[in-house]
């Protein structure tokens, strides 16, 4: 069954996907239609899942359960990430890029860039990335984390560590 992500408890489970370029207003409809009709047929062990599936900031896929209600199983997760490869492939993006990270740029109120790994120690030397610039931090687990750790300035995320000293 389909739930808002703003009804989800602080303890919902979530799983954040970064895509590998910014979704145009075509691919958003198309992936939100996806991604609902996922969530209204998504079951455990034969229970339907109280779930939640959308479009972030034209970047970012996130799926949340609501494990109070009934408890995402292996099954069930293997069955997201069938959903996520088909609708990858339906987009032309990957979803699955693990390298790339997205952050706030200083331009057009904070729109949002990807960068690889392997170039942000330059970027921060640079100074086009700094402790202060904000980090998707995609590694969060709970609707919680989501509300208050996914958008994180660098200096309190791993990827600073990165970056010289």
């Amino acid at each position: 069954m389909f739930e808002n992500i703003e009804n989800m408890p602080p303890s919902a489970r979530v799983w954040v996907y970064q895509s590998d370029k910014m979704l145009t207003e075509a691919q958003i409809e198309q992936a939100n239609r996806v991604l609902q009709n996922f969530v209204y047929t998504w079951v455990a062990h034969g229970a339907g899942l109280k779930a939640y599936a959308g479009v972030h900031h034209a970047w970012f896929i996130i799926l949340a359960v609501d494990e109070t209600y009934y408890p995402a199983s292996g099954c069930s997760i293997d069955e997201s990430i069938i959903c996520l490869h088909s609708l990858q492939k339906q987009l032309g993006i990957n979803l699955f890029q693990r390298t790339n990270i997205a952050y706030r740029t200083n331009e057009n109120g904070g729109q949002i860039a990807i960068t690889s790994t392997s170039n942000l120690p330059d970027m921060y030397k640079k100074g086009v990335i700094t402790d202060d610039a904000l980090i998707f931090n995609n590694i969060i687990t709970t609707k919680s984390e989501l509300d208050q750790n996914w958008e994180l300035p660098l200096s309190k995320t791993w990827a600073k560590q990165l970056c010289p000293a």
